[in-house]
């Protein structure tokens, strides 16, 4: 049975620790099922972030006239924006790419799941099942993800999450109108983003 000094689950804030475990000259595996940079990178704060910046300016550009600065009304060029976004992304393949070629390190590209005390397997991404391992010190760092509440009509209806429109259900143009549910820091921030990109937001 493979033992390691470290194991990591996630790839986003784990790396800081991974990064110095490696520096150390520990031996470590690295455990993944999606992309690589966890949830800032791939589908929080640094995606929204771009997509806000353009939305911030097309509000300040509106407010311009009231201090006597006649401009013409502001737009959001998706494509710009998009191309943006996904590029930024996509450094988790340059991410993935580094630790691909660390020494002293393993990667499992799968769902990570305990068999007993500190032993652990992999269930990959290509379907199949890792050998049993084992680690000195083990860390959980799988960040978050999207609480979808149960609400009738739901499933039917089709829905959105931080995870799903920063994957296969990007849109190509902003959708002609959306219904955020949720009040909170991301939901505030995409119903600010598709509203200042013309979509009829609720």
């Amino acid at each position: 049975m493979k033992q390691y000094d470290v194991v990591i689950i996630g790839t986003g804030s784990g790396n800081i620790i991974l990064d110095a475990a490696l520096s150390q000259g520990l031996q470590c595996a690295l455990i993944e099922k999606g992309r690589f940079g966890g949830t800032c990178l791939t589908r929080g704060c640094i995606p929204t972030k771009i997509m806000a910046t353009a939305a911030d300016y097309i509000r300040e550009i509106d407010e311009l006239p009231k201090i006597g600065v006649d401009v013409a009304p502001a737009q959001m060029n998706w494509k710009v924006v998009s191309q943006r976004v996904w590029q930024k992304i996509d450094e988790s393949k340059d991410i993935l790419a580094s630790y691909q070629a660390a020494d002293n390190l393993d990667i499992y590209q799968g769902t990570g799941y305990f068999t007993g005390e500190k032993f652990l397997q992999v269930t990959m991404n290509d379907g199949t099942i890792s050998e049993e391992f084992t680690a000195d010190k083990i860390f959980i760092a799988v960040g978050a993800r999207p609480n979808v509440p149960f609400i009738d009509g739901l499933e039917e209806a089709g829905y959105l999450t931080s995870e799903t429109l920063f994957g296969e259900k990007y849109p190509d143009q902003p959708f002609k109108s959306l219904i955020v549910l949720g009040g909170g820091p991301i939901g505030t921030e995409f119903a600010h983003v598709f509203a200042s990109a013309g979509s009829k937001v609720t």
